[in-house]
């Protein structure tokens, strides 16, 4: 997989709705093709989150790839790209970690988030996948503590400000080879990666999903990166997904 060069545009109300219109509308839409936003009005993230940004702030991309493998290997997708994001933040001196199934924390505050959305071709031969990732680059304080949740940016870890045009060239670079690495392996191609930079075996973790609620102690992954936990009682629940936290 090769990423083709940045379309970036000043504003859009998603940069994932913007390549879904695309397809909507039957206009070529090639694999690897990149959008990116120096403002994004209407980000919508897992749960129908919103994800806000505002110009020249923060990292708001999106891109595209055309897959005919089994759809079950999907949900490890964001976790590849994850898994870059928290690598390509390490190497700026920032001890980021990923968190199940599409996060990447710092000091248990958000810095991105990663979305993932399949679309069957028209053709019925195979489907696009649409990749968002959302990273705050130079939120400041103040506008991180507007969020409803804990978050952080670089801006704050680092104290410097950043172009996003540059930043966002070494993220995809990273990307790139870990998105390679998954589709000739899946997420065997990434597992000891993730598994280096989630939290430890034996973590007490919480999940929600549609009001199905477990609770137990981290006990691995599955062959597809499906988290596992045990609970109090020492049964294994497997989940597909779901929203995760920590006590």
């Amino acid at each position: 997989m090769r990423f083709l060069p940045v379309e970036w545009h000043d504003s859009l109300p998603s940069t994932n709705t913007y390549l879904e219109k695309k397809i909507a509308n039957k206009e070529p839409v090639p694999s690897g093709i990149i959008v990116a936003a120096r403002q994004q009005t209407a980000g919508i993230g897992r749960y129908n989150r919103s994800w806000f940004s505002g110009s020249n702030q923060n990292l708001a991309f999106s891109f595209l790839l055309q897959l005919d493998m089994n759809p079950i290997e999907l949900p490890s997708l964001t976790m590849a790209c994850a898994v870059a994001v928290a690598q390509s933040l390490k190497s700026m001196n920032i001890d980021a970690v990923t968190k199940w199934p599409n996060d990447v924390l710092v000091k248990y505050k958000k810095i991105c988030g990663i979305l993932s959305k399949q679309i069957p071709k028209p053709d019925d031969e195979g489907y696009f996948v649409i990749v968002g990732c959302g990273i705050n680059i130079n939120m400041n304080e103040d506008e991180a503590k507007s969020i409803d949740k804990p978050a952080t940016s670089v801006f704050i870890e680092t104290g410097k400000q950043y172009q996003l045009d540059a930043l966002l060239t070494e993220f995809l670079n990273r990307i790139q080879s870990e998105v390679s690495q998954w589709e000739e392996q899946g997420f065997a191609g990434i597992r000891q990666e993730w598994e280096e930079l989630h939290k430890p075996l034996g973590t007490y973790m919480m999940m929600n999903e549609n009001e199905i609620k477990i609770s137990g102690a981290f006990a691995g992954f599955g062959e597809h990166g499906e988290l596992i936990l045990m609970d109090a009682d020492g049964m294994q629940h497997t989940i597909i997904q779901g929203d995760v936290s920590y006590e």
